[in-house]
């Protein structure tokens, strides 16, 4: 969704509907890229406001937009706020050097942050670019679900069972394990390539 909050200011946003049809909230990209092909921090504007977790049932759920499933921080933020699912639209293309990437970045975010995560990426051309497809469902453990291969539009349905994040959360106690006060200096000095 290309969402205009005023004269000037543009962002790439992710909006949540509920089964209602009432509007339940939205999700701004905060991190945008700058390659070739893309040109994001010419059309948009970062996002300004925070990460949301939304419900649905059972399920607690954040939506980390493209380029910010780059960032770690994004993931574990969703998971502190109770999330359990992580969805990621993407639109990645062959051309970009994160396409080789792309699975293995999410089966680790998944299993570091214990969470399902459902990528939904692209498909078809816009010059320059060749988008991939190859939407998919990880489990917490980093197993892939479910895949989708290359084609136009599809539909991707997937069981996901809650269960199975409490087990992996066990089996890799990272969020127990977790030591902030030892990471203020992540905040404190974003630019630590200086000390």
């Amino acid at each position: 969704h290309y969402e205009r909050s005023r004269s000037g200011l543009y962002y790439d946003t992710s909006v949540v509907i509920g089964n209602d049809g009432r509007l339940l909230g939205r999700q701004r990209m905060m991190h945008l890229a700058e390659e070739p092909g893309y040109n994001e921090k010419f059309y948009y504007t970062p996002g300004n406001d925070t990460y949301h977790v939304f419900r649905f049932g059972d399920w607690r759920f954040g939506i980390a937009i493209c380029y910010d499933r780059h960032f770690p921080e994004v993931f574990r933020l969703f998971v502190l706020q109770g999330a359990n699912l992580v969805l990621v639209p993407t639109a990645v293309s062959r051309s970009e050097p994160f396409a080789e990437t792309y699975e293995l970045e999410m089966r680790a975010a998944a299993v570091t942050h214990g969470v399902y995560i459902a990528m939904v990426n692209r498909t078809g051309e816009e010059e320059p670019l060749e988008f991939f497809g190859q939407s998919m469902v990880i489990d917490p453990f980093g197993r892939v679900v479910k895949r989708l291969g290359e084609e136009g539009n599809a539909v991707l349905v997937a069981d996901l069972e809650l269960e199975q994040v409490w087990k992996a959360r066990v089996m890799y106690p990272f969020l127990r394990d977790r030591r902030p006060e030892t990471y203020t200096r992540i905040t404190t000095h974003p630019d630590m390539t200086e000390d």
